[in-house]
């Protein structure tokens, strides 16, 4: 199974810690860092699994974040599935997070359970 995760720059810690904790399960992990003008699902990816998204304070001034978000969630519910996940770092709280995508199943970085839902579905 593969699995993207979406940071920016400034969580790469936090990028590496997941990539990590899921290579243990064997999992094939594609990283996606947001920097201008390359966004997740272009230059023809074709993705199958899951994304991860690592949502931290820096990354929400962002209007990439969101761009990214939307666009990863009108593919899934175009192909009838919901694969996104929402890692929150240390310090966001989903309050913060646009309402738009708070119904995004999310987990606390702490929590490292984010591997078992993906294990798990």
């Amino acid at each position: 199974m593969s699995v993207y995760i979406s940071c920016f720059d400034i969580d790469g810690d936090s990028c590496e810690e997941i990539e990590k904790e899921l290579q243990k399960h064997h999992m094939n992990i594609i990283r996606h860092e947001n920097t201008p003008g390359r966004f997740l699902l272009s230059d023809g990816d074709n993705r199958e699994g899951w994304i991860i998204v690592i949502v931290s304070k820096e990354s929400l001034k962002s209007e990439l974040l969101s761009f990214n978000l939307i666009k990863c969630l009108i593919a899934d519910v175009d192909d009838g599935r919901l694969r996104i996940l929402l890692v929150l770092r240390s310090g966001v709280n989903i309050s913060e997070v646009p309402i738009c995508i708070r119904w995004v199943t999310v987990f606390s970085e702490d929590e490292k359970s984010y591997k078992n839902w993906i294990e798990n579905q």
